[in-house]
């Protein structure tokens, strides 16, 4: 068989809600941070992947090429085509952005929120899952609500003003995004996930600092919007999930 030039690799995130921490890095074989991804190496002229390979965070810094196309950046079930525009949206309005330690781009934490809505059940609600990938862009970007009720939909366009809080700190954006979303309990799955996401990635990579910051907020976030919130037993859970995640830490 003629050998054919190696291809690129096949990413694919590890979860951060993997209880499994027992992987390390191939790189450099740290075990002392997760490794958040792994890919499969293609050989020349073998016709397949042979093989996993994960990367911790301070060698995926040197790789950051494989994110450059953010449909590398796979999520737990098949996306459909709404998804995919606003995928593309958001992306190209996130532009350079980064997420978390500042080396990630901002599509990772989009792909988690979603990815969060999957895991509680929320698969099949498409509004839900087009709105994760919007969730940033107006409180973030130079996009307006109106922008993207004309692009996707008045629900989609509610959803994501509900989560995005305008004020000149971070409190003031809080109570915002608090007022609009216990005005608009549809919203607050969307929230969760964001927050559950959050919370995850932080624990992992910033512990005394972003993770704190969620952990102190988590009282007033529980009593403001938890009173608003559904019966539905995913949301539910999602609640569940988020206050196990700040009980572990004393």
């Amino acid at each position: 068989m003629t050998n054919q030039p190696n291809l690129p690799p096949k990413v694919a995130r590890r979860s951060r809600g993997d209880t499994d921490s027992s992987y390390g890095c191939d790189e450099c074989g740290t075990t002392t941070a997760p490794a958040l991804i792994n890919f499969c190496a293609r050989t020349p002229g073998s016709g397949h992947y042979n093989g996993v390979h994960s990367v911790c965070r301070r060698c995926l810094e040197n790789a950051l090429a494989m994110f450059t196309d953010p449909s590398l950046i796979q999520t737990k079930t098949p996306t459909n085509m709404a998804e995919r525009v606003a995928r593309a949206f958001a992306t190209k309005m996130h532009a350079d952005q980064k997420y978390d330690s500042g080396t990630e781009p901002y599509v990772v934490h989009l792909a988690e929120v979603r990815d969060t809505l999957v895991e509680f059940g929320w698969g099949n609600d498409n509004d839900l899952l087009v709105s994760a990938w919007l969730h940033d862009v107006v409180e973030d970007t130079t996009v307006l609500a109106a922008n993207i009720q004309a692009e996707f939909g008045a629900r989609v366009s509610n959803l994501v003003w509900a989560v995005t809080g305008q004020g000149s700190s971070r409190a003031e954006r809080n109570d915002d995004a608090y007022c609009k979303m216990s005005s608009y309990p549809d919203s607050i799955p969307l929230k969760l996930a964001d927050r559950v996401a959050n919370a995850r990635a932080s624990k992992q990579t910033s512990p005394d600092k972003l993770f704190e910051m969620y952990r102190r907020e988590h009282t007033l976030f529980s009593a403001i919007l938890k009173p608003h919130s559904g019966a539905d037993s995913r949301e539910i859970a999602m609640w569940r999930a988020l206050d196990e995640i700040f009980a572990e830490v004393t």
